[in-house]
């Protein structure tokens, strides 16, 4: 079984158009390098947070300069909630190409910096190129734009700059049940407003909830909120 109510961004969206469309989770860019941070990526995670998405962040590798460098900067920058999933993009580019030695570098780095569960990016030539399957304790998110991947991967990217929600999205592919990406994605949304009927039912839609966001307090707001657990910070997934 797959989900497809992923998508990954590196520039503010409508937060409200992609949740009331189905999406569930985002991964936003955050750093590239070893200086550079998304002017919007703090922005971007507390707005989709409030949202009721749940929420990854991603660093871009470059060549330029060296890994366990990258892997630290993205560390302090990123600053990740405890379980909230860090995702490694490496891909060719202008020419350069990263070895398998340099991810390594930034996966063990990283993994020395944070607690955080870590994933890797990258298009399926390049992945099979490095023997990116081969990794211990690294799933693989799979860019291929043509067809579904040969190797194991947990999430693909199936199509690339989409033009929706206010914005420019990648739409994604999970490799599995909605209770197991959430799972997977770690860190539970933060605490929804609920101080207006359409905060309420934005936080409902985020867990699962067949619901309309139109601020009215009618039967179906009402009956999903019947049967919805709160744990404090989020509603918790139906069961069915």
């Amino acid at each position: 079984m797959t989900t497809g109510n992923v998508i990954d961004v590196s520039a503010p969206i409508n937060w409200s158009a992609a949740v009331s469309d189905g999406v569930k989770a985002v991964i936003i860019k955050a750093t590239e390098g070893a200086t550079y941070v998304s002017p919007t990526y703090l922005s971007s995670r507390s707005a989709a947070r409030s949202a009721g998405l749940a929420v990854a962040s991603y660093h871009f590798l470059r060549t330029t300069s060296p890994a366990d460098k990258q892997a630290f900067w993205y560390s302090f920058q990123a600053d990740p909630a405890l379980n909230e999933r860090m995702i490694l993009d490496a891909e060719p580019y202008q020419g350069q190409t990263p070895a398998l030695s340099d991810v390594m570098l930034f996966i063990n780095t990283l993994r020395d910096a944070r607690p955080n569960p870590i994933s890797l990016y990258g298009p399926e030539s390049y992945l099979t190129s490095i023997g990116a399957a081969q990794i211990p304790g690294i799933d693989l998110w799979v860019a291929n734009w043509t067809r579904e991947p040969t190797i194991p991967y947990t999430l693909w990217q199936y199509v690339g700059n989409q033009r929706q929600y206010g914005g420019i999205t990648d739409p994604d592919i999970y490799n599995g049940t909605e209770a197991e990406m959430l799972a997977w994605f770690g860190a539970a949304p933060a605490p929804a407003d609920f101080s207006t009927v359409k905060g309420l039912q934005t936080a409902l839609i985020g867990a699962g909830y067949k619901i309309t966001a139109d601020g009215a307090y009618g039967p179906q707001t009402g009956s999903a909120l019947s049967q919805a657990t709160y744990n404090g910070k989020s509603f918790v997934p139906p069961s069915s």
